[in-house]
């Protein structure tokens, strides 16, 4: 197939364009790059990051991220287990097929792991996933070494995009989006919404190798998140499975309050959450299920946030999310649970016990699995 693609002269249609290229990602066997990557937030400054990608077909990959300032998520596929890690969180999933199929949170969102890229690597089958078919395609710029096309995304947050594509070798060089849908999130939010005037995100792509072999030691599980990107006595201990959670009241939108005491004999869900965060925001829907699922069952879900009453009641009232709402202006309850990150689900047993902290968003089969754990019947 790659050499049939090498006979292949690149089409005039931005669309086809497009799908040209995505079925040169596909068939390549590896692919290596180093990436810089900045964001850019309405007036404020640059956030700088720095990447590297090593890819083997079809799913062992291995993506770095390192923010300025020194915090390093990464994010392993070995080809059964997808391995994130970071300062704050440590999880495992079941691997994805493809590259592209890649749904966790640190591979899904912009400012984690996630890139436009990975469709590419899906051929021309992943291109309705790419590209909202709203809106055609249009080339913005047909000089120079690169041809740029423009299109409107499907993936979520990253809205318009441009995607600089080498002509002669198919393969994407740079990217960059205004991720739309997000910012309208944020505006939402009374006092960030009127400092964000827009944001403009590039990933620019530089040492690209392909086709050429690739030291699989680099798809190993990773080292612990503590051990490798933060010093020991800055750690928090996550509290352990099967001993007490701590003790805590919690004052609710409407008016009431909740003790963990008075939820004895009910497996309880923790979402710490904040309006502002989109992972938060994805994972709340599945929070709103569990809730009206098995709320009759002996599950007492309690969505936690920092925020104030104000952010937090409208938000709710225009998602039509009826859970149960508790604030924590101090944060003291979340820093009792050892909360660095948002979304944070804590599972608690019948018998006040602590049964799982789960870090990150798209986790929905792990936390139906601690739930089970606990003694709800699912």
């Amino acid at each position: 197939m790659a050499a049939l693609l090498a006979l292949q002269s690149p089409p005039t249609d931005p669309a086809a364009f497009l799908k040209w290229s995505m079925d040169r990602h596909r068939a390549l066997r590896s692919y290596h790059a180093r990436v810089k990557w900045s964001a850019k937030y309405g007036s404020e400054g640059s956030m700088p990051a720095t990447r590297t990608i090593d890819y083997v077909a079809p799913r062992r990959f291995r993506i770095v991220n390192s923010i300025s300032g020194g915090f390093v998520m990464t994010s392993v596929s070995d080809g059964k287990q997808l391995y994130e890690v970071s300062r704050v969180n440590s999880s495992t999933y079941p691997a994805p097929a493809r590259l592209d199929q890649a749904k966790s949170m640190q591979m899904s969102h912009p400012m984690f792991c996630g890139s436009p890229l990975y469709a590419f690597f899906a051929g021309r089958d992943g291109y309705g996933k790419l590209v909202d078919g709203k809106q055609k395609p249009v080339f913005v710029n047909t000089g120079g070494r690169l041809r740029t096309v423009r299109f409107f995304s499907a993936l979520g947050s990253y809205g318009t995009t441009d995607v600089s594509i080498d002509p002669r070798s198919g393969l994407v060089h740079r990217i960059r989006y205004l991720s739309e849908p997000l910012i309208a999130e944020m505006r939402k939010d009374p006092e960030v919404g009127s400092k964000v005037d827009g944001s403009t995100t590039t990933e620019s792509y530089e040492g690209i190798v392909v086709n050429r072999p690739i030291d699989a030691k680099l798809f190993a599980k990773p080292k612990e998140a503590s051990a490798e990107s933060m010093p020991a006595e800055k750690v928090t201990v996550k509290i352990a499975p099967g001993t007490p959670a701590p003790a805590f009241r919690l004052a609710g939108l409407d008016g009431g309050t909740v003790d963990l005491k008075e939820l004895r004999g009910k497996v309880v869900l923790i979402d710490f959450w904040a309006t502002w965060c989109p992972p938060c925001r994805e994972s709340l829907p599945n929070t709103l299920t569990l809730h009206r699922k098995y709320a009759d069952k002996g599950l007492a879900v309690l969505t936690v946030s920092d925020e104030t009453a104000a952010k937090v009641r409208p938000f709710l009232k225009e998602h039509g999310y009826d859970f149960p709402a508790y604030l924590d202006p101090n944060s003291e309850v979340s820093s009792a649970f050892g909360v660095e990150a948002i979304p944070t689900f804590v599972i608690i047993d019948r018998n006040g016990k602590m049964v799982d902290t789960i870090v990150g968003g798209g986790q929905d089969a792990r936390i139906a699995a601690a739930l089970k754990r606990a003694g709800l019947p699912m």
